[in-house]
């Protein structure tokens, strides 16, 4: 969390950041070519004729070196609660030492520093996100930096982390008999990915699809696992599904995508498995009531510039995380806004059936007549826009509101 100690100074992790200044290029996660590739430097101090000396991690030391110091020009070019802010331009190339690699490509942790002050990093939408808060350096300070400040990452364009890709840690699916067919699939996947799609499929050919009948769950396989359940119950008397899944080419058949430069999509096969007695006897237990938190928006009046807005927690468990975001899209804005939940729900989460609101969030655009706000003919909010939170219904994170006067 960034607490503010003044107009200008923000404490983050113990260390001092200058929130009057900025590093804006390289934003965080920039992509490059290559390790060789020129990486372009740009910023903003609120001094000119000052040296912002720019700084990279080296891998082999352990450390921060300086690799380039670039003076701030005398002209400002930009003012803004009262302060006037002086650019600074440069380029830098670097080294092996200063690259670490990932599963694939590479990356680099680039910093600016200002005398003992680093600069604050930047997230990509930084242009769209400053307008949005209102051109205000608070609300920059606490919206617009990148999450890794006051580091911004360099990413070769090849470059997916080690956590960046996605494998199905366990699959397994059964068909059994009582009354009626029943398959029943539970499955995990582990890293970012695209909600599966998941079939049976014979010789091929797809025999019957299960992705309108899974669910995330609740798992046991470990941070940055996702679990799901599929059950479907077909009203047949007799035992065809069980017949047709028994062919030896009968098979499971799970695909997804992971997004980002790990990206591409996964097939996976595997034998289904079928009860000693599956036309006699339900070999399976039912699965436990699902216990998880639901997550969704309420919205207020829209006048087209500002969302009231609300969260609640309308599952059957506490989410007891505060670490996760809620995305505004609306139709003035450029790009959408995210917007960190930590400092505006309370410490403890949210339990079960409660209700807490963040007030109002900016839903309108920049660069009217004068510089006036645009307002917007709708505005759109989800929470938890990133997934991080398992809830009984993935489904219903978004609200959305036409203006009215």
């Amino acid at each position: 969390m960034k607490i503010s100690l003044g107009p200008h100074i923000l404490v983050l992790a113990g260390a001092l950041l200058f929130s009057a200044a900025c590093l804006t290029e390289p934003y965080d996660q920039r992509r490059v070519p290559n390790r060789r590739s020129t990486i372009s430097i740009a910023g903003y101090l609120n001094a000119g004729n000052q040296d912002v000396g720019i700084e990279a991690y080296n891998y082999s030391t352990g450390q921060f070196d300086n690799v380039r110091t670039v003076r701030t020009q005398s002209r400002s070019v930009y003012r803004a609660d009262n302060t006037n802010f002086h650019p600074y331009n440069s380029s830098v190339s670097l080294s092996d030492d200063y690259w670490t690699a990932g599963y694939n490509g590479h990356e680099a942790r680039l910093r600016a520093r200002y005398g003992r002050y680093t600069l604050a990093s930047v997230k990509r939408n930084w242009i769209s996100c400053w307008g949005a808060q209102g051109e205000s350096i608070a609300g920059f300070a606490n919206h617009c930096t990148a999450d890794g400040t006051p580091t911004a990452r360099v990413q070769t364009s090849d470059y997916c982390p080690e956590d960046g890709r996605s494998e199905i840690s366990s699959a397994r699916a059964y068909i059994y008999y009582s009354g009626k067919s029943d398959i029943e699939v539970t499955l995990s996947i582990r890293g970012p990915h695209s909600y599966p799609a998941v079939k049976l499929v014979r010789g091929g050919v797809e025999f019957l699809s299960m992705s309108s009948h899974c669910r995330r769950v609740s798992g046991n396989g470990g941070a940055g696992v996702s679990s799901y359940l599929c059950r479907r119950s077909d009203p047949w008397s007799d035992c065809t599904l069980t017949e047709l899944a028994s062919w030896p080419s009968a098979r499971l058949h799970v695909s997804y995508t992971t997004p980002g430069v790990c990206g591409g999509e996964t097939n996976y096969e595997r034998q289904l498995l079928l009860g000693s007695r599956a036309c006699d006897a339900d070999d399976l237990p039912p699965p436990p009531p699902m216990s998880a938190p639901d997550l969704r928006v309420n919205l207020g009046h829209f006048d087209g510039r500002n969302a009231p807005v609300t969260i609640c927690n309308q599952g059957n468990r506490a989410v007891t995380t505060t670490n996760f975001s809620l995305e505004v899209n609306a139709s003035s804005l450029v790009t959408p806004n995210e917007v960190s939940l930590q400092s505006y729900l309370p410490v403890g989460g949210l339990a079960a059936g409660q209700c807490h609101s963040i007030g109002e969030l900016l839903a309108h655009g920049w660069g009217g007549a004068g510089g006036e706000a645009i307002p917007s003919a709708w505005v759109e909010v989800c929470v938890d826009s990133d997934n991080e939170v398992v809830e009984l219904n993935e489904f219903n994170n978004c609200s959305r509101r036409n203006r009215t006067p």
